[in-house]
């Protein structure tokens, strides 16, 4: 979609849109608007505009709009095109990497820029440059930021990134019959070179020194691998060139580098359809063809999209990265390869002694490194055992001495605190016991309950299951837990609530009434006026499936069929179309025993527009038909497409007209079943009948199943629960108590017990926008939190879209969720607006599992339904997800009739899986929150029951029962405490001692033998006056700062690591900023630049503004394949004589094609232009010239007539045809544009094509006969003459 940035107004209407952006140059987005639409005014230079493009929305700006005959065409370049007219001072960096240089240009700005800056290029140059545009800066020529750094320029709205790698290896595969509809493949040894004259002019670098001028001849390693010698004459630029030598070690690079001694491939596809990933420019991906076994990857540099179609339309790659199928080896064998690894054998041996020489003296470094480290530990070990024993003596004699005190101290202060305490400890810990247990069956019956009704009801059999089990059972684990103090008539009364429920649930629909209603037969049973087709089409299941294809003024009947009286039956009819006018369909209808072909006929749909169901995919459109009083029709199809000169036509397919109104997937008439669809309806239909068999037979056995289950809970849970029951009063929890908690707990499951779970988050009763934006899922809401007196009483929130204008829509849109494929889903929503309201729109979008696209299937819910502006109501919508995964709801406001403003309320949201119509309930996790604060309110109403159990507690323990000893304390008979009793307290494990406080203080010393481990030991924490080794071992060491001369580690995990020199054998990084790398061997998977230069400077291709920059004569672009001509394009040097201008240096561009693919552009296969510029003296003269054997000039559309220049007739002539189509006058001159003169040597005219000059010179002699003869008329010779030339043009 295209938006105005100010108001976000859509501009709806938009056609032949297009954004193009090309890698490092052109990035503009163009489209044409009608000016019937009043919008149209709004579009205007320098007006901002977003778009939605291949990585998400855009901003551009509004450079140029020309009107023409009922439209305007706008063209808008991306918004960083305003960095023209941003100024740079000055930009000065020496050896400098990517970011250092942008942070130079923004230093240099003379102004304000709104724009960002960014580079992660780490190759380091040298840049210059005053007083110039921030563009020109970053892009213009090789003197610039990326003429010099190279890498791929990012514009994404106010921020520009220079990358080194703009894209990603995307895992996309481009297939012919997939999404691959073009393929086209070159091999050429055209511009073949393996044998190269070079030939270099040293200039004189002072006075008295000549030019000397060197030149060699340089051969190919490859020279021999072809059956001819390829030469070529080569002007050497290179400044570094001064020898003989030089230039022969140029020339052997020269081979290496630019690979001019392998043939040139060429490689061109057409995409269509989507990619297996989302794309974008400067991704990598792969290309399969299997006829020619292709198999190659290549970069995206430059791609064409609809941003109203939001559809990618076509993609450009460039220069294959990396090659997966040989395409050399076609040309060149095997032994071409290790000729060319033979020639590289020298360097790779080169480079490979001093890797080992590099390798030598780091194993020495590391060596005498290693020693050093070990022997400083070694002596700090020494010390740290000193140290230790004599901490071990001092603190063992102290703990000695404390021990006995700590003794007498510990039986004081238990005396001091419990003498006189007396309790019944037995039944104390029976009853706490019991109390445990019930809180912990009430959090598991809740458990147990929440799993269930989570559950997802598949279908109505699995619904009905999973219902019945899940009601059943939080009965039977109610009565369980109140040990049937519930009332058991509410439970028989809950039970038959929900039998009846599920009896007046809807179990399906009726059969499709349409016969071949797919096309599966073709036009078998339908009714047509000779403008319907069937078709296949890859916007319906790639093609595999026919349509019915809708020519425009088509009349299309169905078969007829048979309805029942004042039913409602639905359709639905999946289709797309372009270039429409209108569309409309009726029930034709009749009643029994009528001989008329319809009595009445009902319009059930009718549209004018553009497009019907959308021209970018398949759409499904469902109707609500009333048969009223008639027992039998057929539908009529009415198409009308625009008279534009454009195709226009509609297809359409899986017509499905059945009684009922549950929406559900297409199935055909049960009369066109052949035998392998008759097996999969008999599973449908005949599985229905068994799932409503089942539904009742359960139904039926619903009580002995209760009972069952009821008694399985009870016996399962009676022995934990006998111990409670044994220890509570008959008063200490009421009965009215439980019925109370018991009828809390059922009105919870009663909101959860339907449907599946609510999948809008954030639905009902908003306190926030989260979860919630405008057109799409992830953009920012504009919709307002209100209150309203017809809902709640102003109580609870809801949400409204506020629209204050009435031409320009306004929507909302939920989080996009998963579904389920082929699941029915139930939207409920409530629903009332303004009395002003223009219109109203609920759809819902569904999409495949990774998609590019906003959606790929959009559902209207709200067709044909008015909204209250009275009430608050609330409306019920069954959709299918189909074959998606993917899935959110976006509501529309259309504007208002009058007023300030109008308003569309919208207000518990509820989609979930089934069929059942139910009230509101919260999304999954706001539920849990709710019943996790119940099972909270639960356990604290037990705990404060435990409490008061404690406090009413009579019996005690008498004094005289407790005898405190030296080693241990006793109570009563039997009952002792010492210090095993209270290790077993304590820990669970002998081993060890858990502590649970928030201090522990110790008085005396203590001594651990063993290690004291830490999750959190914080340093500046922990003083001691002994706390000195050589040493630290620790499994993870945490510390602010850690100060030794060697530390050695296996592992070490460092936030930031500062280190002057380091020493280090193997580097594994997954990012590095280094500021220089000095290497001997570099090698990587994936390099990338800005700037590819020839050794000879003759080409530069400065990837980053996509430009080739050529310094030779023999500049050309060529396209080679395997068709009859070649096509290339030479930039050169070339003379020019002209009328006024001799120049020997003129520039010459030839576009061009040679059937003998010779491109010689002089000879009698050359077809193409030519164009000349030169200069001589004051003089500028320039020459085109167009060859080709005709040339046809012609406007696309209504008025397409060309004009032929037709020159290769071989009959000696060249003509200049006017082709006379559709009516179209042509015509030489106008009624007030009139050629000034004309040297014609004979004029035709009339449909006999006479001579226009021989016509006058038969008048001049019937005037001079009547002259010689004296103005005689009836002279017998005058009279002959003029029959004579009468009857010589058939004169009557």
């Amino acid at each position: 979609m295209i938006y105005l940035k100010e108001g976000n107004i859509p501009f709806n209407f938009c056609f032949e849109d297009d954004i193009s952006q090309e890698a490092n140059n052109t990035y503009q987005l163009s489209f044409k608007y009608p000016v019937s639409d009043e919008k149209w005014a709004l579009l205007k230079n320098e007006v901002h505009l977003l778009a939605d493009d291949l990585s998400g929305e855009q901003e551009f700006i509004i450079i140029d709009v020309q009107k023409g005959h009922g439209y305007i065409t706008v063209y808008a370049n991306q918004v960083a095109t305003l960095l023209n007219g941003h100024s740079v001072r000055k930009i000065d960096v020496d050896r400098a990497n990517g970011m250092t240089v942008m942070n130079k240009l923004v230093e240099g700005l003379k102004r304000e820029c709104p724009f960002t800056f960014f580079s992660d290029i780490q190759d380091k140059h040298t840049l210059r440059l005053d007083n110039v545009s921030v563009i020109d800066a970053l892009t213009k020529g090789q003197h610039s930021i990326i003429g010099q750094w190279g890498g791929d320029l990012i514009r994404d709205k106010y921020s520009v990134r220079l990358l080194k790698n703009g894209g990603i290896e995307n895992q996309s595969l481009f297939m012919y019959k997939k999404n691959l509809s073009e393929y086209k493949e070159s091999t050429t040894t055209k511009s073949l070179k393996t044998r190269i004259h070079f030939r270099k002019v040293v200039t004189a670098s002072g006075d008295g020194e000549k030019e000397k001028i060197l030149e060699v001849t340089v051969d190919s390693p490859l020279v021999d691998k072809y059956k001819h010698i390829y030469e070529y004459d080569m002007e050497v630029q290179d400044q570094d060139v001064k020898t003989l030598d030089d230039l022969k070690e140029y020339g052997k690079k020269y081979f290496q580098t630019s690979l001019c001694d392998l043939p040139e491939e060429n490689l061109e596809i057409n995409v269509i359809g989507q990619a297996d990933q989302p794309v974008k420019l400067f991704d990598t991906a792969s290309i399969y063809y299997e006829l020619y076994n292709v198999d190659i990857r290549k970069k995206i540099t430059k791609y064409s999209y609809s941003p109203m179609a939001k559809k990618l339309k076509k993609i450009s790659f460039g220069k294959i990265s990396r090659s997966l199928g040989g395409a050399i080896g076609q040309i060149i064998n095997d032994s071409v390869a290790d000729k060319i690894a033979s020639h590289d054998v020298a360097y790779d041996a080169k480079v490979q002694q001093l890797i080992d020489n590099a390798n030598a003296e780091y194993d020495k470094k590391a060596k005498s490194l290693e020693q050093n480290i070990t022997d400083g530990i070694e002596q700090a070990k020494a010390k740290a055992e000193v140290v230790k024993e004599e901490i071990n003596a001092e603190i063992s004699e102290k703990i000695k001495a404390a021990n006995k005190a700590n003794k007498d101290e510990i039986i004081e202060e238990f005396k001091a605190k419990y003498n006189g305490i007396e309790v019944k400890v037995e039944d104390l810990k029976a009853t706490a016991n019991g109390l445990s247990e019930m809180n912990t069956a009430i959090q598991q019956e809740m458990d147990n309950f929440k799993a269930s009704t989570a559950s997802k009801f598949a279908g109505i059999s699995g619904a009905q299951s999973h219902y019945e089990q899940s009601t059943n059972k939080a009965i039977s684990d109610l009565v369980k837990v109140t040990q049937n103090k519930a009332d058991r008539a509410y439970v028989e009364q809950t039970a038959q609530g929900i039998k009846e429920e599920f009896t007046s649930s809807n179990l399906g629909s009726g059969p499709n009434m349409i016969r071949n209603s797919r096309a599966d037969e073709g036009l078998k049973y339908w009714e047509h006026n000779n403008k319907l087709w069937f078709s296949n089409h890859n916007f319906y299941l790639n093609g595999q499936k026919r349509m019915f294809e809708l020519r425009p003024g088509v009349i299309v009947k169905s078969p007829r069929f048979l309805i029942k009286r004042n039913t409602a039956y639905r359709l639905n009819v999946l289709g797309f179309d372009t270039n429409s006018n209108s569309f409309s369909i009726y029930l034709c209808k009749r009643r029994k025993g009528s001989t008329s072909d319809y009595d009445v006929k009902q319009e059930i749909f009718s549209q004018s527009s553009y497009t019907i169901f959308g021209n970018t995919r398949t759409a499904k459109k469902s109707l609500r038909v009333e048969t009223g009083e008639f027992d039998e029709g057929y539908l009529q199809f009415e198409y009308v497409g625009n008279d534009n000169g454009r195709w226009a036509g509609l297809f359409m397919t899986e017509l499905d007209f059945y009684e009922g109104m549950n929406d559900r997937l297409w199935q055909p008439a049960p009369e066109d079943a052949t035998s392998t669809f008759q097996a999969e309806f008999e599973k449908t239909a005949r599985g229905l009948e068994t799932k409503i068999t089942s539904f009742e037979s359960y139904v039926q056995a619903d009580g002995t199943r209760q009972e069952t289950l009821k008694k399985y809970i009870e016996d399962k849970t009676a022995s934990s629960l006998t111990a409670f029951r044994e220890n509570i009063e008959s008063g200490y929890i009421s009965k009215s108590k439980y019925e109370e908690d018991s009828r809390g707990i059922t009105r919870r499951f009663e909101e959860l017990k339907t449907g599946g779970q609510n999948l809008v988050l954030n639905s009902g009763d908003p306190q926030n926008l989260k979860n919630w934006g405008e057109i799409s899922p992830d953009s920012e809401p504009t919709a307002k939190i209100v209150t309203s007196p017809l809902y709640f009483n102003e109580t609870r929130n809801l949400l409204a879209i506020i629209n204050r204008n009435s031409a320009y829509s306004k929507f909302l849109s939920s989080h996009r969720f998963n579904v389920r494929q082929n699941t029915t889903y139930t939207v409920g929503v409530t629903l009332f607006c303004s009395e002003n309201l223009k219109g109203a729109e609920l759809v819902f979008f569904l999409r495949r599992k990774g998609s590019a696209q906003l959606f790929d299937k959009a559902i209207d819910l709200l067709e044909g339904i008015q909204l209250p502006n009275n009430e608050a109501k609330r409306f019920y919508f069954k959709v299918n997800s189909e074959v998606y995964d993917e899935a959110f709801l976006r509501f529309k406001s259309s504007g208002k009739t009058e007023g300030d403003e109008s308003a569309l309320y919208i207000a518990d949201v509820d989609v979930y899986e089934g069929t059942i119509e139910r009230p509101w309930q919260a999304a999954e996790d706001e539920a849990s929150k709710k019943l996790e604060t119940k099972l909270a309110e639960y356990s604290q109403t037990i705990d404060g029951e435990l409490k008061k159990l404690a406090s009413q507690i009579d019996d005690t323990i008498k004094k005289t029962d407790v005898n405190i000893a030296p080693g241990q304390i006793t109570f009563g008979v039997g009952k002792t405490i010492n210090g095993k009793t209270i290790s077993s307290l304590f820990v669970q494990d002998p081993e060890s001692i858990a502590l649970i406080s928030k201090l522990i203080k110790v008085k005396g010393d203590m001594i651990v033998d063993g290690s004291i481990l830490g999750r959190h030991l914080k340093t500046g924490t922990l003083e001691t006056g002994h706390f000195k080794a050589g040493s630290v071992t620790s499994e993870i060491l945490a510390a602010n700062a850690v100060t030794a001369d060697k530390v050695q580690v296996d592992y070490a995990l460092i936030s930031k690591l500062i280190a002057n020199q380091a020493f280090i054998r193997e580097l594994t990084s997954q990012r590095a900023f280094i500021t220089q790398i000095n290497s001997i061997d570099f090698s990587a998977e994936r390099m990338q630049g800005g700037r590819l230069l020839s050794i000879n400077k003759a080409t530069d291709f400065n990837l980053n503004d996509g430009s080739i920059n050529l310094y030779s004569n023999t500049g050309v672009i060529r396209r080679i394949d395997d068709t009859t001509s070649s096509e290339f394009i030479k930039l050169n040097q070339s003379g020019f004589i002209g009328e006024r201008v001799r120049d020997s240096k003129a520039a010459r561009i030839v576009i061009g094609t040679n059937h003998d693919k010779t491109e010689n552009t002089e000879n009698e296969t050359f077809a193409g232009t030519r164009l000349w510029s030169g200069k001589s003296g004051s003089e500028n003269e320039s020459l085109y010239e167009i060859v080709s054997d005709r040339i046809i000039l012609y406007s696309n559309g209504r008025y397409r007539s060309p004009w032929v220049f037709h020159n290769n007739t071989r009959d000696g002539s060249s003509y200049l045809i006017p082709m006379n189509e559709r009516g179209i006058r042509h015509n030489l001159g106008r009624g007030d544009k009139h050629f000034s003169g004309a040297w014609i040597d004979n004029i035709f005219i009339g449909k006999n094509a006479y001579n226009v000059g021989t016509y006058l010179w038969d008048l001049l002699t019937c005037l001079g006969q009547i002259s010689k003869y004296g103005w005689d008329l009836k002279n017998q010779n005058i009279r002959t003459h003029i029959t004579g030339v009468l009857n010589k043009y058939s004169f009557k």
